[in-house]
């Protein structure tokens, strides 16, 4: 019978450890279309890579939201750049966080999105810029960069 206890109890453990949340900066897998893990500074993101001039143009434009643990992460590299960054047909707030050489350069938090038609003009949009010439920019939910303590000098690390 205290055998019996004993291995009840024990996968009574197991199991309620399996239904806790997943920790904030731990990732199970990566879907489509945020497939590439990275790391910045100790959170841990699924992201979807962007290189192409369209796909930048576009960007997360007329997406109704994203996870938690995902951004989009665009490849600059090789240019020296000092891309804008507008919110064109964006209907969430983002975090941008701009990196040159594996590293933030700086975090541009709390950048909202158009809030109507109007708003949403091309004329009436505002360019966000790096402090700096970047080689990535990776853009997170409104509010990821506080909740995860992100800050100027954290290393950026890409799983290949």
């Amino acid at each position: 019978m205290n055998m019996l206890k004993i291995s009840a109890a024990a996968l009574f453990f197991l199991l309620a450890a399996g239904c806790q949340k997943n920790p904030q900066n731990y990732i199970s897998s990566c879907a489509s279309p945020y497939i590439h893990e990275i790391t910045v500074g100790q959170a841990k993101l699924c992201v979807q890579s962007v290189s192409s001039q369209s796909d930048e143009a576009k960007g997360l434009g007329m997406r109704d939201s994203m996870g938690q643990a995902q951004g989009m992460l665009f490849d600059f590299s090789g240019k020296n750049s000092m891309p804008a960054f507008w919110m064109k047909d964006m209907k969430f707030d983002l975090d941008l966080i701009w990196i040159k050489d594996g590293r933030v350069v700086g975090i541009t938090k709390s950048v909202v999105a158009p809030k109507n038609a109007q708003e949403n003009q091309e004329s009436k949009l505002k360019d966000y810029y790096p402090p700096s010439a970047i080689d990535e920019v990776l853009e997170v939910n409104s509010g990821w960069s506080d909740r995860n303590n992100i800050k100027i000098g954290d290393e950026i690390n890409i799983a290949k």
